[in-house]
């Protein structure tokens, strides 16, 4: 993979846009994993990231988000036969400055959104860790896969992609990384945080593998983190994060620290 270092900040402090292939940027990380994804999703998986990636909507480089080099950060984060649990989020936060690339997670520094803001809250209440930023790489470097299911936004439009083609490329993603982990003999816990995740991971023929373990409960958003429904438990008190654990652990897999963030 070639590695691209034209990213000096302009002097604003913004970084330059990055007009290169998505496939091909490299974040300039020691361990990018983007690659060992790539050698194992369907080759129609990649055509399709690469006709997104050449469709009008990415074309100038400045007008979506995450920044284009941070777009695959979920893969280039999370080892392929690393991953222990996923973390499915929707489209990437549409305000400037916000989305990294991993679901729910935000640069060093930069103000909670309120999804996120709820789900350190329970971090707190369940593990009674106070987090020191809302960074998420250190999950993601643990085998946390922060998968959101589509991965690119205009700015200040939610959703304003969800017709790109994202879907089938994530969809081909969670499938790889649950058949994975099966093949290598691990479990895997699905954390699905609202009915829209649940019926999309549900829609995984890899769901029901003896190996992937499902915990649902209502989406971290403040409109629904508190309200439970006749079929998903609220978000606020559902311990997500000792009960992946325990799962983790009753099938003889290493538990997350979760309190790395």
């Amino acid at each position: 993979m070639d590695l691209l270092f034209g990213t000096d900040p302009l002097p604003d402090g913004s970084p330059l846009p990055n007009t290169g292939s998505l496939l091909s940027i490299s974040p300039r990380l020691a361990d990018d994993h983007l690659d060992a994804w790539l050698d194992l999703l369907p080759p129609e998986t990649i055509e399709r990231m690469e006709r997104i990636d050449k469709s009008p909507e990415l074309a100038d480089g400045t007008s979506f988000l995450p920044p284009r080099e941070d777009v695959l950060n979920a893969l280039r984060l999370t080892d392929p036969d690393a991953v222990r649990v996923i973390i499915l989020g929707q489209d990437p936060y549409h305000e400037p400055g916000q989305a990294m690339g991993l679901a729910f997670s935000v640069r060093a520094g930069t103000t909670y959104p309120p999804s996120l803001r709820n789900i350190l809250k329970e971090l707190r209440a369940d593990l009674g860790h106070e987090a020191r930023g809302g960074d998420l790489t250190p999950w993601a470097r643990q085998g946390v896969l922060l998968l959101n299911t589509v991965l690119t936004v205009p700015c200040g439009k939610a959703n304003g992609h969800a017709r790109l083609g994202w879907l089938d490329v994530t969809s081909a993603i969670l499938d790889c990384a649950l058949t994975r982990t099966s093949r290598l003999g691990h479990h895997v816990v699905l954390l699905c945080w609202g009915k829209q995740a649940l019926a999309y991971a549900q829609g995984s023929p890899a769901a029901t593998l003896p190996s992937t373990h499902i915990v649902a409960s209502t989406h971290p958003s403040p409109l629904s983190a508190r309200r439970g429904t006749r079929d998903l438990p609220a978000f606020m008190g559902s311990r997500p994060f000792s009960t992946t654990n325990a799962i983790l652990a009753d099938h003889g897999e290493e538990p997350v620290d979760w309190c790395t963030v």
